[in-house]
């Protein structure tokens, strides 16, 4: 299944949903490129295997084709692998894609011709879908049927067979039509399928080998190559990598059960990022410390205990060895195949699921209640008055936290452990690291992996724990040499988002760039996490998209940390969104209090330009708007002057009507068929879009 550019949001996926039981979210199996066009709009290819239309059908395999890209060779080899093992061809079409003579457009005819091209020798067939299909182009779509075989003289010489099928604006049908409309599709589909069962289809790896071998790619080389080395994934699916990280991974959950019913699986798995958390812990100490009016003989006592702690720390981490899982990641990594290394991250991925998905439920039920809960104190005019419901949720919530942190781990954690092993040197003559003498690995071919991991657009995690520290040095050196490497005369620009816990502001900027920060619910970003994105559309800059953790959580992690957490934002950025759910209220005057105190720290410095995003706004029109920017407007100047400092004076925070953006909810969520369907909104794209 795949579409022109002009189908981008038309919900191809949704559709593959209704007739295939897909999953509705996209999983980038095949990431071929970063698009600023949302997640949904990334160069990519997923792959599902449990679909099965029909009992009398074996299993099948469905290619579910994002995104469109006539310049990236890539893809276009892709599509092409894609086709020679292909018994059916959905491409997604609209009615931009033909004049009105009814002649396709170059991305119609570039993709059909791909389809040909491989296609000479077997039978296979093209579903033509016109998306969003109305009566009134009824006779439109008459003559393209009858121009289509002409205009394509690929068609020919080939045993391709050309379809046609007219799909409506799927969210202004009734859920009775969509079913209707999802049987007559799925009935096509299944006699297409049966008409082509007598032909074996080849396996992947065959259809690769085939589709090398013909004139169209013979001459492809490299990217032949890449495309074989990423396919090889679909067939094999990398069994091992996933029998060998689910057994390390259940006896390290094992392991830590046994040691304590507290202890963390993080520290059972990656004790040198553990200790590192420990030392800038007790580096924090010591700063809090030297900051505090504090009697000499009391003061020494107390420095010197965190020096002894400091000194002891270190001494651990010199002991410190790689657990189980760290060699195995050392392993793949070792491999220099980032397919390998998105298996592994995959993998954990699922490992976990069934682990902290309860949990995550659990947290966004609680918060849920505690919203709903604080909403009917405020209407009571108790919102200021202790309430020992509201206290039992909160500890509720942190009970919780505390479940998670002791099951919670990521890929990003692992590769914290290797640059924490990395930067530790065994000996002083031979300057070999502990990584390379434990796990036969060199540093540098983990900076280089880890170079090309950040390069394809995977977030990593700039600073992590409370306080916020940075791994090592050694994420610093990677980003310098990305820079250096990349930019040459190239800026960067820097993006970043500060909002409120649970206020989506992953998802914002999943949207505005293409990014792919987590955004499963009940999962909060911690931290800080970078996206560096590749422009293709300016020449003299590309992205730096920073998404932070949010402020002023229920689980109170430190006083300082969303001071820490804005200034260290607003230190770095060029622009900075301050996002909030809802409307302007008491917890967005913190924020802003938060933000504007981040701002004075920068008086002397370059300041970022902010801007604002009010999310799931009702009303939306220029009435609306106005209301909401003198009311924003009269809670700054109010801030300002309980701040004691005055914004115009260092020009923090200058607040233009361009500056304000009011978004309506980013999806609906329908239920059809039985299965519930998330859909991002129009009027949201579009927004997105101009905010873009």
């Amino acid at each position: 299944s795949c579409g022109t550019s002009s189908t981008s949001a038309m919900g191809k996926t949704d559709l593959l949903s209704l007739l295939f039981g897909m999953s509705s979210e996209p999983q980038d199996a095949w990431l071929m490129e970063r698009s600023p066009g949302g997640p949904c709009h990334n160069l990519s290819i997923d792959f599902a295997f449990e679909g099965v239309l029909d009992p009398t059908l074996d299993t099948f395999v469905v290619a579910d084709v994002h995104g469109f890209s006539i310049k990236n060779s890539t893809f276009k080899i892709g599509l092409k692998v894609l086709a020679s093992g292909a018994t059916i061809t959905f491409i997604h079409v609209t009615s931009k894609n033909f004049t009105d003579r009814g002649e396709p457009d170059d991305e119609v005819k570039e993709i059909v011709k791909g389809c040909c091209d491989v296609l000479k020798d077997r039978k296979s067939r093209l579903m033509i879908l016109w998306r969003d299909f109305t009566q009134q182009q009824a006779a439109r779509f008459a003559v393209v049927q009858q121009k289509m075989p002409q205009a394509l003289t690929c068609l020919k010489n080939s045993n391709v067979m050309l379809g046609y099928f007219q799909v409506p604006d799927l969210r202004s049908l009734r859920e009775r039509r969509v079913s209707t409309l999802a049987k007559e599709l799925t009935s096509a589909t299944v006699e297409i399928l049966a008409c082509g069962r007598r032909e074996t289809l080849p396996r992947m790896a065959t259809a690769i080998e085939m589709a090398a071998k013909r004139r169209s790619l013979s001459t492809c080389g490299d990217e032949t190559v890449a495309v074989n080395s990423i396919f090889r994934r679909v067939d094999s699916n990398f069994e091992s990598i996933s029998s060998t990280l689910h057994d390390i991974l259940n006896t390290a959950k094992d392991e830590a059960n046994a040691a304590s019913p507290s202890k963390a699986l993080f520290e059972v798995l990656f004790p040198a990022a553990s200790l590192d958390s420990r030392l800038a812990a007790l580096e924090e100490r010591g700063q809090r410390l030297t900051r505090q009016e504090v009697l000499e003989d009391d003061f020494k006592h107390k420095i010197s205990e965190i020096e002894s702690q400091l000194r002891q720390t270190e001494k651990e981490k010199l002991r410190c060895r790689p657990s189980h899982l760290v060699k195995y990641f050392s392993i793949v990594v070792a491999s220099e195949d980032l397919a390998e290394v998105q298996e592994f991250d995959r993998q954990l991925c699922i490992w976990k699921s069934p682990l902290c998905s309860p949990l995550f439920e659990e947290r966004t039920k609680l918060h849920r209640q505690l919203e709903e809960k604080l909403m009917k104190l405020r209407d009571e005019g108790k919102g200021t008055e202790p309430n020992t419901e509201v206290e039992d949720i909160h500890a509720a919530i942190k009970r919780n936290s505390k479940d998670l942190e002791r099951i919670e781990i990521s890929t990003d954690d692992v590769w914290s452990e290797l640059m924490s092993l990395s930067g530790k040197i065994m000996s002083s003559k031979s300057r070999i690291s502990l990584l390379e003498k434990e796990c036969g690995i060199k540093p540098a071919v983990v900076h280089a992996v880890f170079q090309q991991w950040v390069l394809s657009g995977n977030p990593v995690q700039l600073l992590r724990g409370y306080p916020l520290y940075m791994s090592s040095d050694f994420l610093s050196a990677v980003l310098r040499r990305i820079q250096q490497q990349q930019h040459g005369s190239r800026k960067l620009f820097v993006v970043s988002v500060i909002g409120m816990q649970s206020s989506a502001k992953s998802s914002l900027l999943n949207y505005l760039f293409g990014c792919d920060f987590a955004t499963r619910t009940g999962d909060c970003t911690k931290g800080l996490y970078a996206s560096y994105i590749k422009t293709q559309d300016f020449e003299d800059f590309d992205l730096l998209v920073l998404d932070s953790e949010g402020l002023m959580s229920v689980e109170g992690t430190c006083s300082d940390f969303g001071k820490q957490m804005t200034l260290m934002v607003m230190a770095c950025s060029h622009i900075v969104i301050i996002n909030q759910k809802g409307q302007i209220d008491t917890q967005f005057c913190e924020l802003l209090q938060v933000a504007l105190s981040g701002c004075e720290s920068l008086r002397f410095l370059s300041k970022p330009d902010v801007i604002f995003v009010l999310r799931d706004q009702v009303n939306l029109d220029d009435d609306a708007h106005k209301s909401q920017f003198a009311e924003l407007n009269q809670t700054l100047i109010e801030l300002k002057d309980k701040l004691r400092f005055q914004i115009k004076e260092y020009n923090i925070m200058d607040l233009s009507t361009n500056a304000l953006h009011l978004f309506p909810s980013a999806c609906i969520v329908q239920e059809r068929n039985g299965r519930k369907l998330k859909q991002p909104t129009k009027e949201f794209s579009d927004m997105v879009l101009q905010l873009r």
